[in-house]
């Protein structure tokens, strides 16, 4: 998790949100602070770093427990714990 809390360091928008929740808890309804990681709507927020994006897209997709299981799945497996933007194609 800390790869995940340092790829907040450089995501300016990721900076703002995190900024905006400590001054107001409510002004991101879909962001919150849960176990100090950021989340958005219940799972957990990853910056753009493309290391890590793809560091968690091969532990889901290549690995033995993971399998594979297309990209649908694969996406939909990743997506229920993680969220960051263009998910999605970074899969594909």
């Amino acid at each position: 998790m800390v790869e995940v809390k340092k790829s907040w360091e450089t995501n300016n928008v990721i900076l703002g949100i995190m900024r905006d929740l400590l001054k107001d808890p409510d002004s991101y309804p879909h962001y919150k602070w849960v176990n100090n990681h950021l989340n958005r709507i219940a799972k957990i927020v990853v910056g753009n770093d493309l290391k890590l994006s793809h560091k968690l897209i091969f532990m889901y997709h290549d690995i033995a427990m993971g399998g594979y299981y297309g990209l649908i799945i694969t996406t939909k497996r990743i997506g229920s714990l993680f969220y960051w933007k263009m998910i999605y194609k970074q899969v594909r």
